[in-house]
């Protein structure tokens, strides 16, 4: 609370007018510390007025979407660990993955991966703990960009799928290159697999914003693309808890390394909502959620 008073009251004029508060003072930093209903000053007067190194105080007052967040990268570091900003769950950076930055990303930087490189992205199955949730409720939402370079080629996005030694996989983003859409794996049993594929085709240098969920209340399994349901199904046997790593850029094994960019990576011990997807897509512009 204090990081949002101080970034809201060192900027009550900007852009050429003032914040205030429903008793109209302008005295947002009393506002809040008065304890006063947090839904005012609007939405929007607050939106376009906090400064880029404070996340956007609507989330906390607007949104739910930090309830149930349990590991958020905004992968918003040039290069090295790239750092989770929920519990202190950091990824190790393997044969240096790069970055984009300014209009090329959507949110801040993107991590940036060349598969000739063989980069991505790892947390070692002992720290994983909810990112390997296993028969849970849980929902994995980013923004993600394939390259022309290796459209053609299959892609382990991410997950934790290990195959040697023993098979220990238990959940995967996949680009099925020869059908060009995005494949939502999972085991039940660490060795046989399922998927639901994304309804449409996706393009090369297009950012996506891709949300998945594994639904252990209700069996199912949903993929959403740029806010909107792209597939679902009826799915009552499971996801394995294994001992593989967490990767972005591949997976355990895989040789399918990716060409692209990763923004925003989150993931949640809940099912997200239908309105929570359309507000982490927020029309095409992405947002910070922590």
């Amino acid at each position: 609370m204090a990081d949002i008073i101080k970034a809201i009251s060192a900027n009550d004029i900007r852009h050429g007018t003032s914040v205030t508060g429903v008793d109209g003072t302008g005295n947002v930093q009393a506002y809040f510390e008065t304890g006063k209903d947090a839904t005012s000053p609007a939405l929007s007067d607050i939106e376009s007025k906090y400064v880029s190194r404070f996340d956007d105080p609507t989330y906390y007052f607007h949104h739910g979407l930090v309830d149930g967040l349990e590991f958020y990268y905004r992968l918003d570091e040039q290069s090295g660990t790239r750092l989770d900003s929920v519990n202190g769950k950091h990824l190790t950076d393997n044969n240096t993955v790069g970055y984009v930055a300014g209009v090329s990303s959507k949110v801040g930087d993107a991590a940036n991966f060349t598969s000739s490189n063989l980069e991505y992205l790892s947390l070692a199955n002992g720290s994983l703990g909810l990112l390997s949730p296993g028969d849970t409720n849980w929902s994995i939402a980013c923004w993600l960009k394939l390259d022309s370079s290796n459209f053609s080629n299959n892609q382990h996005i991410f997950g934790v799928w290990r195959t040697s030694p023993s098979s220990h996989r238990e959940y995967l983003l996949y680009w099925k290159a020869g059908h060009t859409k995005l494949w939502f794996y999972t085991s039940n049993n660490g060795s046989s697999t399922s998927y639901i594929p994304s309804a449409a085709s996706l393009s090369a240098n297009t950012w996506y914003h891709v949300m998945i969920c594994h639904d252990a209340t209700n069996d199912q399994r949903l993929m959403y693309i740029d806010g909107a349901l792209s597939n679902s199904d009826s799915y009552s046997t499971g996801v394995y808890q294994g001992s593989g790593d967490f990767n972005i850029g591949r997976t355990n094994n895989s040789t399918d390394y990716v060409d692209g960019a990763v923004d925003e990576f989150g993931m949640w011990s809940r099912v997200l909502t239908a309105a929570e997807a359309v507000s982490l897509y927020n029309n095409g512009n992405g947002r910070k959620v922590r």
